[in-house]
């Protein structure tokens, strides 16, 4: 999702795609850990989801929604 997107995107769609993105870190940063053959295609979407992360929380913040 885009950053104009989310500054227009109903308030639940903005949460539920913030903690999708939050699902998949956690899962993808728990496979980098391990070590496997997967893992450095873990690691290079890491900074797409941070980043995705780090944009809701700013719309959130900037629109007063709660995430």
């Amino acid at each position: 999702m885009k950053y104009t997107e989310m500054m227009n995107a109903d308030p639940t769609a903005l949460s539920d795609h913030y903690r999708g993105c939050r699902n998949l870190a956690y899962n993808n940063a728990r496979i980098a850990q391990h070590g496997a053959h997967s893992a450095r295609k873990a690691s290079r979407n890491m900074g797409y989801l941070m980043r995705q992360i780090s944009m809701c929380e700013t719309a959130a913040d900037k629109r007063g929604i709660r995430l």
